[in-house]
């Protein structure tokens, strides 16, 4: 913030009144450097957990982009607006800037901003329920991240595809199954076993999963969607012994929003665990020790 709030100084730019200032009053070279710390300052907000300010940043970005010309670089803020458009759960709002900008983003020569566009769409169509659509999109992601060596991307890819295979099992246990879940608590496990049709996309979200994993910064959210796989089998031996393994890491975690989420996914496997047997050693203390946490960190 130091270092944004400095740019901005040098630009003789206040920045509460950006919003009011008429960019194409600002000399050309002025007008890169802004974009560039636009683009940055949106990524810090959605970083810590303020998505409505990210998106104000990202838009203001792509206008001074597209004031001087720079077509891949109001598309890569574009992109981003999707990102702090899903996080805000406008999810047809984000689906509407996609479909704007998708043809722009499938001709893109650069394959790094064409596969990272590709990504964000397929987020933003699993979400919305287009599946099949967005397994598609996220594989032509996957194709096209190829000619990377960018092991972040490739694994973001890979965790993106297991979430939308993992989708594709849930539909099919939701079409196949007659599970009444009204007046259901989100904390209830309802122990329903998924038809036989489902397993394969369960399985190959599984084998995505083990791919996103293997980069560092991903590995908590991979492994804690295939708790919810473990859980949706019914393999708790499975899902108590990933639990345990878990916990220390997500406790260890840098306080933002994405470890205060995870806190609150695990404490959920968690109590599934416990309503699946009454011998197994995890307890309610440690579940709600998790959540204490988890509130101290939000409210920070």
């Amino acid at each position: 913030e130091t270092a944004l709030s400095r740019g901005f100084h040098l630009l003789n730019i206040t920045r509460s009144s950006l919003a009011e200032t008429s960019l194409s009053t600002l000399a050309p070279a002025s007008l890169k450097v802004l974009a560039v710390l636009l683009n940055t300052e949106g990524k810090a907000h959605l970083q810590r957990g303020d998505a409505a300010a990210a998106l104000t940043a990202w838009q203001q970005a792509a206008q001074a982009y597209g004031e001087t010309g720079d077509r891949e670089g109001q598309i890569s803020s574009q992109i981003n607006q999707l990102q702090a458009l899903q996080s805000l759960g406008l999810f047809r709002q984000a689906y509407g800037l996609g479909e704007q900008i998708r043809i722009l983003i499938e001709a893109q020569s650069d394959p790094l901003i064409k596969s990272k566009g590709l990504l964000n769409l397929g987020n933003v169509e699993r979400t919305i329920g287009e599946l099949e659509k967005s397994d598609k999109t996220l594989q032509a992601a996957q194709d096209t991240a190829q000619l990377l060596t960018n092991s972040e991307l490739t694994s973001a890819i890979a965790l993106s595809l297991g979430a939308t295979q993992q989708a594709l099992g849930d539909r099919e246990t939701e079409r196949l199954t007659t599970v009444n879940r009204q007046g259901l608590s989100p904390w209830a496990c309802s122990f329903v076993m998924p038809p036989d049709s489902a397993v394969p996309y369960y399985q190959t979200a599984i084998d995505h999963y083990r791919a996103a994993a293997a980069h560092p910064p991903n590995q908590v959210a991979a492994d804690l969607n295939r708790l919810v796989i473990w859980q949706t089998l019914n393999r708790f031996d499975e899902l108590e012994t990933d639990w345990q393994r878990l916990q220390p890491q997500i406790s260890a975690l840098s306080p933002s929003r994405g470890q205060v989420f995870a806190a609150i996914n695990l404490a959920q496997r968690g109590a599934f665990r416990k309503q699946a047997s009454t011998t197994v050693l995890l307890s309610w203390q440690t579940l709600q020790t998790l959540l204490e946490n988890a509130v101290t960190t939000a409210q920070a």
